[in-house]
């Protein structure tokens, strides 16, 4: 689930969406197919915890990962580097099965974990995973030019950049209505600090007077 997620299955044909297995620690909302909610964490115990998937239950995760990709004769593993895959991808890397791959999004130590207020203290755990895990992958991409710097400067390994986006406008959906719904704004994806917010705020809020609808972000 997500915006990493909607990303992913923009990059993939058909074909490729139909050979994928998509494993998550949050189950969906409905069944999919190809999709598998790992039992073995916090999520098979009870109320979901990130904190004990990514420290405790990080090591039955991974092998309940291993055990299925042996199962599916899996060609390599894809990790987006969020929350607890942080360390499941860093156990995969050192068990050496299969060649893996990384994604990332959102820095995990220092875009979300040092942001957040419940996570701050798992800053210096996340980072040596990540460390590990990014510097023997097999291949990373990541989201901007910026990022790939940053790599290269502190961990010493060079990543694709994908930045994602569209490269033509798309026509509204049958069932919105401007005039009805007014000029709506969406946003996917964290936010990292609180300046920009108001920015976009009152962004929205010049562009819906200009077009003399209600606003809404």
């Amino acid at each position: 689930g997500g915006g990493g997620a909607v990303i992913l299955r923009s990059l993939l044909g058909s074909k490729e969406l139909m050979n994928v297995i998509w494993l998550t620690l949050t189950a969906p909302n409905q069944p999919m197919e190809n999709v598998i909610t790992l039992q073995s964490g916090s999520a098979g115990r009870g109320p979901r915890s990130v904190g004990k998937d990514t420290t405790i239950y990080a090591g039955v995760l991974s092998r309940e990962v291993l055990r299925i990709a042996k199962a599916r004769n899996v060609a390599a593993i894809w990790v987006v580097m969020h929350n607890a895959a942080v360390p499941i991808a860093a156990n995969m890397i050192r068990a050496g099965r299969f060649p893996v791959h990384l994604t990332v999004h959102d820095d995990p130590a220092f875009a979300n974990a040092l942001r957040s207020k419940r996570y701050v203290a798992l800053v210096p755990w996340i980072e040596s995973r990540f460390a590990y895990a990014i510097k023997r992958a097999k291949s990373t991409d990541v989201i901007c030019s910026a990022m790939d710097d940053r790599y290269r400067e502190r961990y010493g390994v060079c990543s694709v950049v994908i930045h994602r986006a569209l490269d033509a406008s798309i026509r509204a959906g049958l069932l919105y209505d401007a005039e009805r719904h007014g000029l709506r704004i969406g946003v996917l994806g964290s936010t990292y600090s609180y300046e920009p917010l108001p920015l976009l705020a009152r962004a929205v809020e010049l562009a819906a007077q200009r077009l003399n609808l209600p606003g809404r972000l």
